[in-house]
């Protein structure tokens, strides 16, 4: 009680010194519960982000980084990879090909932008979970006869229609007229790609006799059937071994990467666990100043 006492005949007589001392200790705990709040909510979004991205699939890149949807370095995988899994893989519903552009130029009405374009084949809207919220998705008839049309993500459509209907109208993509044929659903951005509505679809064929003529594929997405952590693992462990043996790489590492559920949910939670250690140095940091 005596201390008790001193203590606050110390604050009486000098307020704004007190007032001082006491900020950084105020701030250590605001940090540290801050730390905590977010801490639970780690799991949740890593789970959130590994749905988005889906349960059931296995996505090859090739060769370079992938960072916020861009991927570095030109591709090691060609149409004979494709092939080799198709044939050799057992227990999926789809091994597709996709082809992209990470800055394809897009313009209507005097607006324009960068977006990734992607190019795929009708399955895609399927295995990977991205169809038309409104008008239609690819059809074999697109594929067949290289149509150019396409359809966009909804942050495409906001920044380049506003509150216009794109349906219908007409888009230059790379300085190619494309009829816009849907709008996909959106997906909200993700720890691997970025913005996912930032991007338009064309019809695979279309991309590679209009825009761009490179033979080798930029991703091959896996759609499995049972979506159990270790049968996506031994998959993508079978995938890794077929494409090591196409690719004759002996002892040499990987020219590809090979990107599955718990890979997403490990960047997912590492971005958060970097935020909450900044937050845990922080808290430290005006705790030691308040001593």
């Amino acid at each position: 009680m005596r201390n008790l006492s001193a203590a606050f005949q110390v604050v009486k007589a000098l307020p704004g010194r007190s007032l001082l001392l006491s900020l950084p200790v105020a701030v250590s705990i605001a940090l540290a519960m801050a730390t905590l709040a977010m801490d639970r909510g780690v799991d949740a979004k890593a789970h959130e982000a590994v749905a988005s991205w889906g349960l059931d699939q296995i996505v090859v890149h090739g060769s370079g980084r992938q960072i916020a949807g861009q991927i570095t370095g030109p591709s090691s995988l060609t149409e004979a990879d494709l092939e080799a899994l198709r044939g050799q893989l057992r227990a999926f519903k789809h091994v597709l090909p996709t082809r992209r552009n990470n800055k394809a130029s897009l313009s209507f009405a005097g607006k324009s932008g960068v977006y990734k374009l992607y190019a795929v084949t009708p399955p895609w809207a399927q295995a990977r979970h991205f169809g038309a919220e409104r008008g239609q998705f690819l059809d074999d008839n697109d594929l067949d006869s290289g149509a150019t049309v396409c359809l966009l993500g909804q942050t495409t459509v906001r920044e380049l229609f506003g509150t216009h209907d794109p349906l219908g109208r007409e888009i230059l993509v790379n300085n190619v007229p494309f009829k816009v044929k849907g709008v996909l659903v959106a997906r909200g951005s993700s720890p691997a790609e970025g913005d996912r509505d930032a991007r338009i679809i064309v019809p695979l064929s279309t991309f590679s006799s209009r825009l761009d003529k490179r033979l080798t594929l930029d991703q091959i997405v896996i759609q499995v059937v049972d979506v159990a952590p270790d049968n996506v693992e031994r998959i993508a462990k079978q995938v890794s071994d077929i494409l090591r043996q196409q690719h004759k790489l002996g002892d040499r590492p990987n020219d590809f990467d090979v990107r599955v559920p718990t890979s997403v949910t490990a960047e997912a939670r590492g971005i958060s666990r970097s935020v909450l250690l900044l937050l845990l140095g922080l808290a430290g940091v005006t705790a030691l100043v308040a001593v």
